[in-house]
């Protein structure tokens, strides 16, 4: 559980329950994938057989947290068949006497599982034969519903968050489709030298980074309006971070500003701007108002402003860091 939590908790920056009064995550997975990250500095894993492994070697680290779900999970995971014990009963709270009922009830119901008697973390779930079979046979189809479930969950405790669907899994297992918008820009800065936001100087045409101005792992798409050529020495050391607003939007929504002057009104590059309909285009509110002829560039700024500036807030209240820009490395 911890595992299958990590990208969307540690990468992602997803809640999966409340916090108290006082800022404390009350969530025991949350809690657990946190401790962990905390333990040490840059880890980076590229699937869930590292994090088994890294979890199983820090065990002292999620103690508490395995012995506050043991507590729950496997005893309310069988209550869709104990419809005469309501969510309060005190039963739940009695866990030898709520062991013997499983097993009694397991006479007449053939539960999934049975919970075998132990102290703590030494107690084991007995899975039926029966039900073995059935979870083997079926196990596509229960990944699917188990996976349209936790979408669900997560949208819930993350109202404002984009993309839930693709924040399952690491940002770098996800397809990068950039291709159409990189030969953009590259021919963009050829036509005329473009500084680079951050650090005023121009990005090479043969050597530069496309960057989302908002970090792709929050807005879980590649759509060319978040999107500008940036200086590849500054794109690692920005990674997941925020610019601040009012410094860098100014500039981004001015470069934002000469794609679509010499797309729409200079009719230079049309091309290669319409390659990028199909996977960096997508947005409605794109296709049919911003990147349409027309748009004088105070009213083209103002409507890329008013789309763009709710998701960076909604990023920066979920957790995303801002980037203190440190021009050292292009010395």
């Amino acid at each position: 559980m911890i595992a299958d939590a990590w990208f969307s908790v540690d990468e992602h920056h997803l809640h999966l329950g409340p916090k108290s009064i006082d800022g404390e995550v009350k969530n025991s997975i949350e809690s657990a994938v946190l401790a962990l990250k905390n333990n040490a500095e840059d880890l980076c894993f590229d699937n869930k057989l590292q994090i088994m492994k890294y979890i199983k070697d820090n065990q002292s680290l999620v103690k508490e947290a395995k012995a506050q779900l043991t507590k729950n999970v496997p005893y309310r995971l069988l209550s869709a068949f104990m419809s005469e014990a309501g969510g309060k009963d005190k039963l739940w709270d009695q866990k030898t006497r709520l062991m013997e009922y499983i097993i009694r009830l397991n006479d007449s119901k053939l539960l999934p599982y049975i919970i075998e008697d132990g102290r703590g973390l030494t107690k084991k779930v007995i899975i039926d034969s029966t039900w073995k079979s059935f979870f083997l046979e079926n196990m596509v189809v229960l990944r699917y519903w188990v996976r349209e479930h936790k979408v669900e969950y997560l949208q819930k405790r993350n109202p404002n968050v984009p993309g839930i669907v693709y924040k399952l899994e690491s940002e770098r297992m996800r397809v990068r489709k950039l291709a159409y918008v990189r030969g953009l820009g590259s021919k963009l800065l050829t036509l005329q030298p473009m500084k680079d936001i951050y650090s005023g100087k121009p990005p090479s045409s043969e050597k530069y980074e496309v960057d989302h101005f908002v970090p792709s792992p929050y807005i879980a798409h590649d759509e060319i309006w978040n999107l500008l050529p940036m200086d590849s020495s500054l794109n690692s050391q920005k990674s997941n971070k925020l610019p601040k607003w009012n410094k860098y939007f100014p500039l981004f929504a001015s470069g934002q500003h000469y794609m679509y002057y010499t797309v729409f009104v200079k009719g230079q590059l049309r091309d290669d701007f319409n390659k990028c309909y199909r996977d960096n285009i997508i947005s409605p509110w794109a296709q049919e108002e911003l990147f349409v002829p027309g748009k004088i560039e105070k009213e083209f700024k103002g409507l890329l402003e008013r789309n763009l500036h709710p998701i960076y807030d909604a990023a920066r209240s979920q957790g995303y860091q801002y980037w203190n820009v440190l021009l050292k490395e292009l010395a």
